[in-house]
């Protein structure tokens, strides 16, 4: 079989146009991929900051420990900075479910970063179990979001684990 000038270009064509298409997917992994790595470092900064905060807060490291003892009573002040500290968790839980429902994290990260974090949050500082149905109950429309749902879950089981013991 002989190839003509005008089959030889054509097939050039062809490569050429497979050789584009294989690195537009590779550019496009990349990509995605970085994604992924950029939006796990934002999570985990998000973290990280409320960690540097009781680290350097004295103040508010006093509270966060306080906020273990279900008999403790809060100032006023104590409940505006516990307001803001569950709005910050939430609005972390929420960008981590939209990341994951978006496919830009891992199912693990969700878990611990959401899941995981509400079932700590809860089972470890009861003082904000009030705080918590108060809240929700400020963001009806947001009701049926995993944050949501694992916060009532959790706080269910909590009550029940604490009615069986007494």
């Amino acid at each position: 079989m002989k190839i003509n000038n005008k089959q030889l270009v054509e097939l050039f064509g062809v490569l050429t146009v497979v050789l584009s298409l294989l690195f537009l997917a590779y550019e496009v992994n990349q990509s995605n991929r970085i994604a992924i790595a950029s939006m796990e470092y934002e999570i985990r900064n998000n973290f990280t900051t409320l960690n540097e905060l009781g680290m350097t807060d004295t103040a508010w490291a006093e509270l966060y420990v306080n906020m273990k003892d279900p008999d403790y009573q809060l100032t006023a002040v104590d409940r505006f900075k516990i307001s803001k500290f569950m709005a910050r968790l939430t609005n972390i839980w929420y960008a981590t479910t939209e990341a994951y429902n978006n496919d830009l994290v891992s199912e693990t990260t969700f878990n611990g970063y959401v899941r995981d974090d509400i079932r700590s949050t809860v089972f470890s500082r009861p003082v904000m179990h009030d705080y918590w149905y108060e809240y929700m109950a400020e963001y009806p429309s947001a009701e049926n979001t995993a944050p949501f749902r694992y916060l009532r879950q959790y706080l269910e089981e909590y009550k029940s684990l604490r009615m069986a013991e007494d």
